[in-house]
């Protein structure tokens, strides 16, 4: 895929070929998707319940193979998330957005738990990525594209089960989002 402007990818030695991960990342644009399957293709996404009956959109975010999460009952989605994704986890990544939407003003927003849960019952290594140039090049309040815009992804070492495992909720979310904000640029 062209990227205007270009898309430098820095840090892909810190994933290893071949290997899933829970990919976590920043949200802040429509093609921070497709970003994230130039590095990954081989990904299923975890999306919001309502996004699947949004018509065309949710029949593309079906065949992109997106599992659907309840934000409302997190226990049913946790065990949804660990069946649908789990099955899948053993040959291919898992990519979720913590924040739960595109921030609004470009600042990283606060990130909600459901990473957690996917980390804990799939026992995979989350592999932090921030991604940089995505809010200037399209955010969510703005119907123009601003192509020429330089686009960065940033690779971070992963987090992995074996290290993390018996670490509080809190550290783990709080590591993560330490690791995608120091290299964060709107």
């Amino acid at each position: 895929m062209a990227w205007p402007g270009g898309l430098h990818i820095s840090g892909s030695d810190n994933m290893e070929s071949g290997r899933p991960y829970l990919i976590v990342t920043n949200h802040s644009s429509l093609f921070d998707i497709p970003a994230i399957m130039a590095l990954q293709p081989n990904i299923a996404w975890l999306a919001k319940n309502h996004l699947f009956k949004i018509p065309v959109f949710g029949h593309l975010i079906r065949r992109l193979g997106c599992v659907p999460v309840e934000r409302k009952n997190l226990i049913r989605t946790g065990r949804e998330i660990s069946f649908k994704a789990g099955g899948r986890i053993k040959n291919q990544s898992i990519g979720i957005f913590p924040e739960g939407t595109r921030t609004l003003d470009g600042n990283l927003l606060e990130f909600r738990r459901g990473f957690i849960r996917m980390f804990r019952n799939c026992r995979i290594d989350i592999l932090p990525v921030t991604l940089n140039g995505f809010f200037s090049l399209k955010p969510k309040n703005r119907f123009v594209i601003h192509p020429g815009k330089k686009l960065e992804i940033i690779v971070h070492k992963p987090l992995t089960y074996m290290e993390f495992s018996d670490d509080t909720d809190e550290n783990i979310m709080n590591t993560v989002r330490q690791r995608i904000l120091m290299d964060y640029k709107i």
